[in-house]
């Protein structure tokens, strides 16, 4: 599912439930000629990263894994001076907390505040000023996309009797 809004300072927000969908190769795109910024997170497992592009080329960007520690924050590129600052104030909090044992992994939103301080949109907070959440509109693909996407996923007749034949005959 895909939706789409614009925030008070005109950036457009397009969120999707989709974690891959905020990839390089589409954040690199919607950077042609201007600036992007991509922010995924996966609050079940507690993934987050933020990529920005500008003019097609990856800028900077910040992955946080707590696979490799909860106070984890791997940057990459021309962060601004900024960046550093909040990681260290989050995993502050998170040594406050109890560090490892802390029941909250704090640092887990330093690439959702990075978005919210480029283009000031965090997905569980109203924007700066405003009581409530964003309307967010719907964006549906067109029959033709649609056609074209089931076309793409439906296998050929070969892939279908060998993912059979898999099945049945392992």
């Amino acid at each position: 599912a895909y939706s789409m809004c614009w925030t008070p300072t005109d950036w457009l927000i397009i969120a999707s439930t989709d974690f891959e969908f905020a990839s390089p190769e589409r954040i690199a795109l919607m950077s042609a000629g201007g600036e992007a910024v991509g922010v995924q997170l996966e609050e079940h497992v507690m993934v987050s990263g933020i990529r920005v592009f500008a003019d097609g080329a990856e800028v900077w960007s910040l992955r946080h894994d707590p696979e490799r520690g909860l106070d984890h924050a791997f940057v990459m590129g021309a962060a601004p001076d900024w960046v550093q600052p909040m990681i260290e104030r989050l995993r502050a909090q998170l040594a406050a907390e109890g560090g490892e044992d802390s029941e909250v992994d704090f640092v887990f939103d330093a690439p959702i505040e990075a978005g919210a301080t480029l283009c000031g949109y965090r997905h569980d907070e109203p924007f700066a000023g405003e009581d409530e959440f964003p309307d967010f509109t719907e964006l549906k693909l067109s029959e033709q996309a649609q056609h074209q996407r089931w076309l793409e996923r439906t296998p050929t007749p070969r892939q279908f009797w060998a993912g059979l034949f898999r099945l049945f005959f392992r």
